[in-house]
């Protein structure tokens, strides 16, 4: 799975963290982001991509950072 773009954005004394990757089916991304922020720090993963969202989810058992794709 390749990196299509990362973007790093500073807010206040933390910084947020958004990556994009190419889904498996090749038509849609898969979206990381982290808000690494003192007071605020979210985390997610998500399909930008319904065939993909239907068929996978997100095995989180290894951490935010540690997501693999299982299928459902």
């Amino acid at each position: 799975m390749s990196i299509s773009q990362i973007s790093l954005s500073r807010a206040g004394s933390g910084d947020t963290e958004r990556y994009e990757y190419e889904c498996p089916c090749g038509e849609g991304k898969i979206i990381e982001e982290h808000d690494n922020i003192p007071g605020f720090r979210d985390h997610s993963v998500f399909f930008r991509c319904d065939k993909c969202n239907e068929k996978y989810k997100f095995d989180l058992s290894k951490g935010v950072r540690g997501w693999e794709l299982v299928e459902k």
